[in-house]
């Protein structure tokens, strides 16, 4: 994957890490973070699904990043 400074790097970004990832551990995520540059990075007490294990929070921390 490319990605430009024009077309990606305007896009907002805010990154919810997972702090019990053992697909992308929090180091690696860590290491991605550095090279992109994010508006707000949350953190999640959760593996890689938190869309399963932990729903609520997850959309909580969504709608408050959109507001």
């Amino acid at each position: 994957v490319t990605l430009d400074a024009q077309r990606f790097g305007r896009v907002d970004k805010v990154y919810v890490k997972t702090l019990r990832d053992n697909t992308i551990s929090p180091r690696m995520q860590d290491t991605m973070l550095a090279r992109v540059p994010v508006r707000k990075v949350v953190e999640i007490d959760s593996s890689h699904s938190p869309y399963i294990s932990r729903p609520a929070e997850l959309a909580r921390i969504l709608l408050d990043a959109v507001t």
